[in-house]
């Protein structure tokens, strides 16, 4: 059957066929061998039971594990009753009996072996079963029946001992701290690998467009002799600049026929602003001088408004935004775990470690008009590799120089921390922050096999006397509570850890 969370549960499936039969129970439940005994006491104690199993409410008891423990044992030493057909055996000659007729003799060898566990268990108001075996067809002796129950005992042990004793204990030796910093020169290899990372930032570069503004002016000249004006030539108004987009020869004045008056010579050219902007552009009328020329003898005057200055602001790529995107996939790479293949016995130094970017392609160029711009860079990594064996050797020659007792120190009980490092020629320099455990020697084998089957005191005697321990703790899985303070009897069941204070 089954089992459940539930007592109760499994309980009545068991003795439900009881109702068919009209069997009544005891009333007495007994309960033992298991695992959280209240919270099962109280689910029974609790649970209104059926009239049809119980003539009355049954009470509850607990049978504590050293009381069935006793009850095996005894059952095998007190509890075998042999009864035995008793019968009269003359000695015999060849089939004739002396002194008698000659009959046929009948032995009857029968065995009956009473298990009664009222006896065993002495529960006074509890009614049990007396289990009753007729081993007739066995011809046996009551010397060999006790022999077999032995070795049911003993085979019983053997299982218990082989398969389920498991025992841990600690045993704690003396120890020593030391820690120190060094200075040592290492034998390095430099290894390399590549990998691609991309990285995007919005730019934040700002650049201002438009056009100039154009137009036609006519320039005036009061001069007695013909000017030619050259291309470029500056006019400015309301210091706003502006450059004449061709060469122009302009007339010299004249008088008219009655002399009443002094005509300019003209022309008409057209120009455009010097930079950028709406405020370049010009209402007709306005007049303007021409630069390095007397105002009173030369100037210009626009005849139609000057159009078409724009200006706008947007958004480029800068040198910066180019500097940071190198940097930040550089960053990138130095946080994400390079693939290197290395051996076990080799470690890298930190420090050392060198990125280079091999190869990259931007979106976009410095000055170009972008939101954004993005990287596409090969990273080449440089690494320095040396071997962690060769350093311990070093440092576990360094530190047995400190130790103080009978001590031993061991590779793994050795941390260093590498605090800095530099090439100095062929070598590596490095200096280191260290921290070591020595403790005292322990040969593991030769103490399981001294303490196989051991009790506490004995274990305490054996350790302090071989091995100068400081203490021991022990921790026994076993069913039977009889062996408890004792070790398992093979080693295999045995799980031994080194500590120190």
């Amino acid at each position: 059957m089954a089992r459940t969370s539930n007592i109760v549960d499994d309980f009545i499936v068991a003795i439900s066929y009881l109702q068919d039969k009209k069997i009544f129970l005891p009333s007495r439940i007994i309960v033992y061998d298991s695992d959280d005994l209240d919270k099962k006491i109280d689910q029974l104690i609790n649970y209104r039971w059926d009239k049809n199993y119980f003539i009355q409410l049954p009470k509850i008891e607990i049978l504590k594990d050293n009381e069935v423990v006793d009850a095996l044992v005894k059952i095998f030493s007190k509890q075998i009753e042999i009864e035995k057909d008793n019968f009269n055996e003359s000695e015999s000659s060849f089939g004739f009996v002396i002194g008698k007729d000659i009959e046929q003799k009948k032995i009857e060898k029968t065995k009956k072996i009473n298990f009664n566990l009222k006896k065993l268990f002495d529960f006074s108001k509890f009614s049990l079963l007396k289990i009753n075996f007729n081993l007739s067809f066995l011809n046996l002796n009551s010397n060999f029946l006790i022999f077999f129950g032995l070795l049911i005992i003993f085979i019983s042990l053997f299982i218990n001992e082989y398969f389920f004793h498991k025992a841990y204990i600690t045993v704690y030796l003396p120890s020593q701290t030391i820690e120190k910093k060094l200075n040592t020169l290492i034998d390095y290899k430099v290894a390399s690998s590549q990998a691609n990372f991309s990285e995007t930032v919005l730019t934040t570069g700002k650049k201002e467009i438009g056009e100039k503004a154009k137009g036609i002016v006519t320039i005036y000249n009061f001069d007695d002799k013909e000017e030619t004006f050259s291309k470029n030539t500056v006019l400015e108004s309301n210091n706003i600049r502006y450059f004449l987009d061709n060469d122009v020869k302009v007339a010299s004045s004249t008088i008219t026929a009655d002399a009443s008056a002094k005509l300019p010579g003209k022309k008409e050219v057209s120009i455009t602003a010097e930079n950028i902007g709406e405020e370049a552009n010009l209402n007709k009328g306005t007049r303007f001088k021409i630069s390095g020329m007397p105002e009173s003898l030369y100037f210009a005057i626009n005849d139609k408004p000057l159009t078409g200055g724009s200006r706008k602001q947007i958004k480029t790529v800068s040198a910066n935004d180019i500097l940071s995107l190198e940097n930040k996939v550089l960053e990138k790479a130095k946080n994400q775990k390079i693939n290197l293949k290395l051996k076990d016995n080799e470690l890298i130094i930190n420090d050392l470690t060198n990125y280079e970017i091999i190869d990259k392609k931007f979106s976009k160029e410095i000055g170009e008009e972008a939101d954004s711009v993005s990287i596409d860079a090969k990273i080449n990594v440089e690494f320095y590799v040396y071997k962690k064996d060769d350093l311990l050797k070093y440092l576990t020659n360094e530190l047995k120089k400190d130790l103080k007792l009978d001590l031993s120190l061991e590779k793994n009980n050795i941390k260093f921390k590498i605090t800095q490092a530099k090439k100095n020629n062929d070598k590596l320099e490095i200096l280191l922050d260290v921290k070591a455990k020595a403790i005292g020697s322990f040969d593991q084998d030769k103490a399981l096999r001294l303490l196989l089957g051991k009790n506490k005191n004995q274990i305490e005697q054996i350790l302090k006397n071989n091995f100068n321990t400081q203490g021991f703790d022990l921790l026994n899985n076993n069913s039977l509570p009889i062996f408890n303070n004792y070790l398992p009897f093979f080693k295999k069941n045995i799980v031994l850890k080194i500590s120190s204070f």
